[in-house]
């Protein structure tokens, strides 16, 4: 297996600190005997994969200030809207992470076509405050977290320069420890916004010399809220996972599979868009028919 891509810088910069976090929160829950997700976890991605990209790359400190602005103002509308209608919860979350999202993609990306902008904060803005809005509402569960991990670190696959997003993908990996097989932590106030928004902009750059990469990277990210929404979280919220959750997971990685070796291989951008719309039909469409069949009540493992 080549493993050219695990440099010494990734290794001492993304690898050891995400690792590190790892031990660190694990020892100190089972110290305290403590239960139930630590809303954390949104906040430890952002730090590794912060301090990664700084020590390891030359990326702006605008990419750190966008996601911070937007995980902000998805936590602050997360207060504001349990007042609300689910309709404008959503809405209210978006309008808040915009900001945010326009200052790290137009900041990182200056090079990239305006409608690669325009779908990088779409993007962002969509996925972060879906994924907020369901951690919130399922606090107990590391569910959310654990899916937007795997998302985060399949985005490698699809973007062609991955030598920025290496960093991302290795520190990312090591926190799902964190999230399964115990549920530790869940994303906390504003962590999928900030996660999501640092993503997209990654992405856009990346993948600016293909526009079926940044269709294929974007795309993996949209995998979350087909997932999120396509099915309820009962099975992943359980001390012990079902065969269900397992299923769950399952369905998300074959879907991403499939969005990085079709959708994420075109070289323009409409063939990808038409092939990452089947493929979100068909997954949509499975996850309908198999929670109506009831699979969430699925006996526990073991």
């Amino acid at each position: 297996m080549d493993l050219g891509w695990l440099t010494r810088d990734v290794a001492l910069y993304a690898l050891l600190p995400s690792m590190v976090v790892v031990a660190g929160t694990t020892s100190v829950l089972w110290w305290r005997r403590e239960r139930g997700a630590l809303p954390i976890g949104g906040a430890a991605l952002c730090a590794v994969v912060a301090f990664a990209l700084s020590a390891g790359t030359d990326r702006p400190s605008s990419l750190w200030i966008g996601a911070l602005v937007a995980g902000g103002g998805s936590a602050v509308a997360g207060t504001i809207s349990r007042w609300l209608p689910k309709p404008l919860d959503l809405g209210l979350h978006m309008v808040a992470i915009a900001p945010g999202a326009v200052i790290a993609v137009r900041e990182l990306t200056t090079e990239a076509a305006p409608w690669m902008e325009i779908a990088g904060v779409a993007a962002a803005c969509v996925t972060g405050a879906a994924v907020d809005r369901l951690d919130r509402q399922h606090h107990t569960s590391s569910g959310p977290f654990l899916m937007l991990l795997g998302s985060v670190a399949a985005v490698w696959l699809t973007v062609p320069e991955t030598d920025v997003y290496t960093f991302v993908m290795v520190a990312a990996v090591p926190l799902i420890l964190l999230a399964w097989p115990w549920q530790f932590v869940n994303l906390g106030p504003g962590g999928g916004a900030a996660t999501m928004t640092f993503v997209a902009a990654l992405i856009i750059e990346s993948g600016l010399a293909r526009d079926g990469a940044v269709i294929g990277g974007l795309g993996v990210a949209g995998v979350l809220i087909v997932g999120l929404f396509g099915t309820r979280l009962a099975p992943l919220e359980q001390p012990t996972w079902t065969p269900a959750a397992y299923q769950i997971v399952a369905i998300q990685a074959v879907t991403t599979f499939l969005i990085v070796r079709v959708a994420g291989l075109r070289s323009s951008a409409v063939p990808a868009l038409v092939i990452l719309a089947i493929i979100y039909a068909v997954m949509w469409t499975i996850l309908q028919r198999w929670t109506n069949t009831g699979a969430e009540t699925a006996a526990p493992v073991g």
